[in-house]
């Protein structure tokens, strides 16, 4: 009788060892994506990866905000240092295609890489894309081409080339400052970053008006959409 006792005790251990192992693996393997919860007509995000490194992504109606560096999470906080990231510049390679008489152009997001809308303009023709290749038979000593405000001139001749690939800053990106960001601990999972706000005083503008303190909250979420950096 002892001995059945002792095999269901045993038996029982291996089940709470065994469910005490898969609920670490599952809290652990979770805790890699801390989203802003309040998020409200926008969206904000950090991506946690091994070695200490971080990316965020902060979606807002004006665009897209991105940014990167190293972070440490201590028992009370997280903090978030963020680097210094250049904006992409303009800038194209090029090449001559000896079975082709038209002109080519690729153009890609200096952002990423990512298949770009553009439109070409060649003396008084309009060349619209949509799926981020043109071909031009016409020629010219110089072509613009851009979209939204980002263009760059092609000089064709000057460089003999007649296939390009074309990189260009998007508009609606940009990239957060050098600083440093500290988000506290409140639960396990749960993190808030306070902040202060002062309301204005619509009768009398001049004057400071009421001091409002608030909290952002953040929640670890399971996976991530971005790749480890």
């Amino acid at each position: 009788m002892y001995g059945i006792f002792f095999f269901l005790h045993l038996q029982g251990m291996k089940i709470m060892f065994t469910v005490f192992i898969l609920g670490f693996s599952l809290f652990s393997s979770g805790q890699d994506t801390l989203r802003d919860i309040n998020a409200f007509m926008y969206s904000l995000e950090y991506y946690l990866f091994p070695g200490g490194k971080f990316q965020s992504r902060f979606v807002h109606c004006t665009g897209i905000t991105y940014g990167k560096g190293t972070y440490q999470q201590k028992w009370n906080k997280i903090v978030f240092t963020f680097d210094s990231i250049p904006s992409p510049q303009t800038s194209y390679t090029c090449s001559f295609d000896e079975s082709t008489d038209s002109i080519h152009f690729t153009v890609l997001s200096a952002h990423d890489s990512s298949t770009n809308y553009a439109v070409a303009l060649c003396g008084n023709n309009q060349v619209f894309d949509q799926d981020g290749t043109i071909v031009l038979k016409q020629t010219s000593d110089s072509i613009q081409v851009g979209f939204m405000g980002q263009q760059i001139t092609i000089y064709p001749q000057k460089d003999q080339c007649n296939t390009y690939t074309i990189y260009l800053p998007e508009r609606f990106i940009s990239y957060e400052n050098p600083g440093v960001l500290t988000i506290k601990k409140r639960t396990k999972t749960n993190y808030y970053l306070p902040y202060v706000v002062w309301d204005e005083d619509t009768e009398k503008p001049w004057k400071k008006g009421k001091k409002r303190k608030g909290r952002n909250h953040y929640v670890f979420i399971a996976g991530n959409t971005e790749n480890n950096p």
